[in-house]
């Protein structure tokens, strides 16, 4: 091979190793970005009614993007601290959270079913009875009834104490 055989076929090599070997300019390279992973959830099973609950979620990201947190309740109200106000006449709830790390879509938690318990009812002060709460219905329909009687409609009354005998002065 003569000497100049041999440096085209150097240079030759050289050009295929850099078209084979170097992308286009023309493509930008590839950079991924990990979305957030939720390790840990933690939710009570069960809440009182009109409670403050707070909710914790653990999640990390491999990118070591910040994260936020927010917070979802299918009953009552929840901050962006993940403060959960408890509602009274709920009797269950699902809980979750969505986790953001502002590049990713965000990853959202399974759904805690979480159920809500009425607070027990204080002891009776001494000589009181607890009256349950509970509705009743109020009024009349009678057509002699006063215009403030009407019409018969229901009523609920929360649980009250009253005393066991009569009160005379």
């Amino acid at each position: 091979m003569t000497k100049t055989a041999f440096h085209f076929a150097s240079l030759l090599m050289i050009a295929l190793l850099c078209v084979a070997g170097c992308g286009g300019e023309d493509e930008p390279p590839k950079i991924t970005n990990s979305q957030p992973v939720i390790d840990r959830l933690i939710v009570p099973a069960e809440v009182q009614a009109g409670a403050q609950v707070k909710l914790k979620a653990f999640a990390h990201d491999a990118d070591g993007d910040a994260l936020t947190y927010t917070w979802e309740v299918s009953a009552g109200s929840v901050d962006s601290a993940g403060l959960w106000s408890v509602p009274s006449a709920a009797t269950s709830a699902l809980v979750s959270v969505h986790v953001r790390d502002g590049v990713n879509p965000p990853v959202t938690s399974s759904k805690k079913s979480v159920t809500i318990t009425k607070p027990a009812p204080p002891p009776a002060p001494e000589g009181m009875v607890l009256i349950p709460a509970g509705e009743f219905e109020m009024g009349s329909n009678a057509p002699v009834a006063q215009n403030d009687e009407q019409p018969v409609h229901t009523v609920y009354i929360d649980a009250f104490f009253m005393d066991k005998y009569e009160v005379t002065n």
